[in-house]
């Protein structure tokens, strides 16, 4: 519940007024918010290099499931992360804790991640033209996993538990916690 008052009174507002100042001062964000002020020209570099900072970790992360994603299509009898799916994790992302970097290199992850930015070369290298083609198919295609992935899981033993425990039957004390909503706060930002 945080999470969708938050989304709806605050970052959908906040994009919509970011998406007014592009279209009045047909410019990006640097220009746009230089052109109210010179002063405020910091505020659009700085949605610019959040920008790239977002970029790269969610390449990483989806470096990540293309290695799971592969590793699901071995000849093996089961998936390698069923035993102790923690282990797996750290093996892929060489991280053990907090701050604890192993520093071996990993070639699943490297093979990951370097295709995930061949997909991001090819969906950009020809600019609007192939960004169109683009957008087709991957706005539909994840409303359709998720639309499986919710059918699929309606149909569980439990489902209709865990759909009376999260949606329905909450608890209003939670919600008078700080930590909530800026746990909130920190995923619509």
């Amino acid at each position: 519940i945080p999470y969708f008052l938050i989304l709806f009174f605050v970052g959908m507002p906040i994009l919509g007024m970011e998406l007014c100042i592009g279209t009045f001062f047909q410019a990006g964000d640097a220009d746009a918010f230089g052109s109210m002020n010179p002063r405020l020209r910091g505020i659009g570099l700085a949605s610019i290099f959040a920008g790239y900072g977002i970029t790269f970790y969610y390449c990483i992360i989806l470096a990540w499931a293309f290695v799971y994603f592969g590793a699901s299509f071995q000849a093996t009898s089961s998936i390698p992360w069923l035993e102790n799916s923690s282990d797996y994790f750290d093996e892929i992302s060489m991280v053990t804790g907090p701050g604890d970097f192993t520093g071996a290199f990993n070639w699943k992850a490297f093979v990951g991640l370097l295709a995930v930015w061949i997909i991001i070369f090819l969906c950009l290298f020809k600019g609007v033209k192939s960004t169109g083609w683009v957008v087709k198919f991957t706005v539909p295609l994840p409303l359709l996993i998720l639309l499986v992935l919710i059918i699929r899981a309606a149909f569980l033993d439990g489902a209709k538990d865990g759909i009376m425990a999260y949606l329905i039957k909450w608890d209003s004390e939670v919600l008078s916690d700080p930590f909530i909503w800026s746990e909130a706060i920190g995923q619509v930002f």
